[in-house]
């Protein structure tokens, strides 16, 4: 199976993508083309060189952000007034294709993107605010530490540059 990640246009078949979540599935149908369209915020999607390539295997949305670290964290001090990071605000992968490793593959490719972003314009991150505690435990098996571990703020995550840098260098090692 030969994958790639582009940006989302007309021509993928948004309604016909199902991962499970009415709001990762209404958010793709309705919002994310015309969100990438306005600048907002970019949607990639997965697809399958070789088969259909309407079809939606996956995708994720990233948008520039800011992270404000509370009182306390080791990180308040040096970034006092909100650091720019990327933030991944959806990732999902079609019921069809579950158990594959494509949330694997599409968080890399994500990975990858603010990387390159970061290197060109400056970030410090990666930050998601996971939908629920299996998508935290996802995260957190990439390295995805809370930003805040008080009441209510705990599905708040973020990723530091340099392990972006090492998740997409491990990717490029092990051959994806």
């Amino acid at each position: 199976m030969t994958l790639r990640t582009e940006e989302i246009s007309k021509k993928h078949n948004r309604r016909k993508f199902d991962c499970g979540k009415p709001a990762l599935n209404e958010f793709l149908k309705k919002i994310a083309r015309q969100s990438s369209q306005k600048m907002a915020t970019r949607t990639y999607v997965l697809i399958e060189d070789e088969g259909d390539p309407t079809e939606i295997l996956g995708y994720y949305t990233l948008l520039p952000s800011t992270v404000v670290f509370p009182q306390g964290h080791p990180l308040q001090k040096r970034f006092p007034s909100g650091p720019p990071v990327y933030r991944l605000a959806r990732l999902a992968v079609d019921n069809s294709v579950k158990g594959y490793g494509l949330g694997a593959y599409l968080l890399v490719e994500c990975l990858r993107r603010v990387v390159d972003a970061s290197i060109s314009v400056g970030g410090i991150g990666c930050a998601v605010d996971a939908k629920d505690d299996d998508s935290k435990r996802f995260y957190e098996k990439f390295g995805f530490v809370a930003i805040d571990a008080v009441e209510g703020d705990a599905l708040a995550l973020w990723l530091p540059f340099e392990q972006c840098l090492e998740a997409v260098e491990l990717s490029q090692t092990s051959g994806r």
